[in-house]
């Protein structure tokens, strides 16, 4: 499939979230649904960093930097 620009479909957005949550759950060495926040903030710089589409400008100010939850 050819696009002109870079961006995800809905269904393709939900579909990756599933799939890095669930691996963050593995990661955290208990699999259970509340990995620790330093973990969450890599995965989301790791996603921003491989997909810069995925990045949302944050406010002046604010802690966070090119990414945020879904």
């Amino acid at each position: 499939m050819d696009r002109n620009e870079a961006y995800l479909e809905i269904e393709e957005r939900k579909t990756l979230v599933r799939i890095l949550v669930s691996h963050m759950c593995m990661l955290s060495g208990k699999e259970d649904f509340y990995p620790p926040s330093s973990l969450k903030e890599k995965l989301a710089k790791a996603i921003v960093t491989a997909f810069p589409c995925l990045a949302v400008p944050c406010h002046e100010g604010s802690s966070f930097t090119n990414y945020t939850h879904y």
